[in-house]
């Protein structure tokens, strides 16, 4: 999925849902805009969005408020956590799967399991953490 610019006036904004995102419509799109974006839009603003369209849903990685010029971009925290929770099980995978080596059989079988879920969890983060930053990089940096 690749990051896509969307610019428009909100139409309305929805209240935050029990996560804390919110919504709005822009133009024929439904954008869901993470709890780190909603103080930066508000009914009537000309807003520019960068993110990911799923399931005809505009899901706000960054927003830049034209009208007040307040930019702002969803908290990298949780991903950079979840980045070091995988890289953890895939070096603890890949150590205890490497000392079981002359043992084979399901502890090894389990390890290797452990050390590849983590290696995927660690590309999955990295991945997030990439369009994040990109998002945030294209909105301010917008010719408007």
């Amino acid at each position: 999925m690749a990051i896509q610019l969307l610019r428009g006036h909100v139409i309305d904004v929805t209240s935050p849902d029990k996560h804390g995102a919110g919504g709005c419509h822009i133009g024929k799109y439904n954008v869901k805009v993470y709890s780190d974006l909603v103080s930066s839009i508000g009914k009537g603003d000309d807003i520019l969005l960068a993110g990911e369209l799923r399931n005809d849903v505009f899901h706000a990685l960054a927003v830049k408020n034209v009208d007040k010029g307040k930019t702002a971009q969803i908290d990298a925290t949780n991903n950079v956590l979840l980045m070091g929770i995988s890289a953890f099980f895939c070096m603890l995978g890949f150590v205890l799967g490497l000392k079981a080596i002359n043992s084979g059989g399901v502890v090894q079988s389990i390890d290797m399991v452990m050390a590849f879920l983590g290696l995927i969890g660690m590309g999955i983060t990295l991945r997030r953490l990439f369009l994040i930053t990109r998002a945030a990089n294209w909105v301010s940096r917008a010719d408007l």
